[in-house]
């Protein structure tokens, strides 16, 4: 689960300015961000760098970051987790930034967007800079109420269009002193900024907790020249990946009795024999190879462990059967002795079960 920074009750300000770069205190995944500041980026001394993610400057309003093409295929090509954002204009329409965000990325991939494992959701940035006004979210004759319209249709339209729920990345001052402290779009993942601060304090706008953290914009990676945004994930490695981008699965093969979703596959071999496995609907059927009909349906009660089944597999060594699976985080395993090639499910082992 994504683990929480609890509000100290204390203001932290994102206004830039240069800080010191933070040890962190805890072992997140870390990250950084970039745009053209950063210039020409080798990404794989990042990533030997220990840089687990990457989010990438795309558009500003109609605009595209002029190296977002070298950043977003570097990026991909050392296979690192990596995400778009755009930068948000309080005086364009939110529709018009999400569009182009996505068209520029499709553009980008040549093809639908996302259609690939490794993408993060779609970031928009959203902040106030009265010292830096390229980097200023609110153009003259801005209102909050304008604002918030523009920002939910962004947020709507990019979902609409890609199926993820946008983060909104976004800072202390900006969300309470300019906008007021909006609790409305609490149910989107907050990226925080808080620069030199030993946590992300007086989270607001009704978000609980944070999933992503700029901790510094001063920090320094191999592969880029000069200062760069350092960040953390609030979770496991594993939590990061299950927040990006995962494929439909494929469909079932058809002929296969049953109904409900397709779980787990598998096949193996005992000697020379071929065995087919698969698990829908939270139940099993079996069969050799050269079996025309399927044994089954077996209840997926009948195994321990509760929950769907994730993964399935049998192998047989010498003269003992494996079997294993996944289900509900746990794996469970066992031996079945084999006799003539057959297993002999009356003497078969007891389950270990394993974390996964």
């Amino acid at each position: 689960m994504i683990k929480n920074i609890k509000s100290s009750g204390k203001a932290v300000s994102a206004l830039p300015k240069k800080t010191i770069e933070v040890a962190p205190l805890v072992t997140y995944p870390q990250g950084i961000d970039v745009s053209s500041y950063q210039g020409s980026i080798n990404w794989q001394q990042v990533k030997d760098d220990g840089i687990k993610f990457a989010f990438i400057k795309a558009t500003e309003y109609l605009t595209v970051d002029t190296t977002f093409g070298a950043n977003w295929g570097g990026a991909k090509n050392v296979n690192m987790i990596r995400g778009p954002y755009l930068f948000f204009r309080s005086s364009k329409s939110g529709v018009d930034q999400a569009n182009h965000l996505i068209d520029t990325i499709e553009t980008q991939e040549g093809q639908p967007w996302p259609s690939q494992t490794g993408d993060l959701p779609p970031v928009i940035d959203i902040e106030y800079n009265d010292t830096y006004p390229q980097y200023d979210s609110f153009d003259p004759g801005w209102t909050v109420a304008g604002v918030l319209a523009d920002l939910q249709a962004c947020l709507d339209t990019i979902e609409q269009r890609t199926g993820f729920k946008a983060i909104i990345y976004t800072n202390y001052n900006t969300w309470v002193y300019k906008l007021g402290n909006p609790t409305g779009f609490s149910a989107y993942p907050l990226w925080v900024a808080a620069w030199g601060a030993s946590e992300p304090l007086s989270l607001f706008g009704g978000w609980a907790d944070w999933t992503f953290w700029q901790y510094t914009d001063a920090g320094s990676v191999d592969g880029i020249s000069g200062n760069v945004d350092r960040d953390y994930f609030g979770g496991t490695y594993q939590e990061l990946v299950d927040l990006t981008y995962q494929p439909p699965p494929p469909p079932p093969p058809s002929g296969l009795p049953g109904t409900g979703a397709f779980q787990a596959l598998g096949d193996y071999a005992i000697g020379n024999t071929v065995h087919r496995a698969f698990w829908r609907g939270n139940k099993g059927w079996f069969r050799k190879d050269t079996d025309p009909t399927w044994s089954g349906p077996i209840p997926i009660d009948a195994l321990p462990g509760s929950g769907n089944m994730q993964a399935s597999t049998n192998y047989a060594v010498g003269s003992t059967l494996y079997q294993e699976f996944w289900r509900g985080n746990k794996g469970y395993r066992r031996t079945v002795p084999l006799n003539g090639g057959q297993p002999d499910w009356s003497n078969a082992s007891g389950w270990t079960i394993y974390d996964l």
